[in-house]
């Protein structure tokens, strides 16, 4: 009887040993790689330039306010537009536009690019409006969490007047 007892002693240890080394090499297998943190930003950005053609090919100067939002690589725009060619011409270009687009998700960078849909409305002499596509490519510098530089080549294609412009913009909000 006493050499029963021990040998199921013994059993015990050595099927405790095996689970214990089952679930060891069970943790191995198992590695947990993190996901990145979720990266969430807002940000306004101010832009001026000019356009490689306007209405009548007359360059035109640039001012553009955007809003943006970021989510991990998903970027999204509002962009408002003001293209005139001087102050005193009746040819001049406005445009509100939706963009979607892909960005990289650097902390003290970004670079996107993105397309939408628009409203865009043409006046040199007679003024239209219709529906565009807009198109942008972006790149700014974030030295600070809140303060970003950068230059952006934009257009819109549309019925009307198809747009071409670049600008260099400043950015202010949540960027990091």
């Amino acid at each position: 009887m006493l050499h029963a007892v021990r040998h199921a002693l013994l059993a015990s240890v050595a099927l405790t040993s095996f689970a214990r080394a089952t679930r060891a090499q069970q943790n191995l297998d198992t590695v947990h790689v993190s996901s990145p943190p979720s990266l969430r930003t807002g940000w306004l950005a101010v832009n001026l330039g000019r356009s490689l053609a306007g209405p009548g090919s007359n360059p035109l100067d640039v001012l553009v306010v955007d809003l943006h939002l970021q989510r991990n690589h998903a970027w999204y725009g509002l962009r408002g537009t003001v293209m005139v060619y001087g102050f005193e011409s009746e040819e001049s270009v406005g445009e509100i536009a939706l963009l979607y687009g892909r960005a990289t998700r650097r902390t003290s960078s970004q670079a996107a690019i993105g397309a939408g849909l628009s409203l865009i409305g043409v006046c040199d002499g007679g003024c239209r409006t219709t529906i565009g596509l807009p198109l942008t490519a972006r790149a700014a510098v974030r030295p600070l969490s809140f303060l970003g530089l950068g230059a952006q080549v934009m257009g819109n294609l549309n019925s009307a007047e198809t747009i071409v412009a670049w600008t260099l913009f400043l950015e202010l909000g949540k960027l990091r």
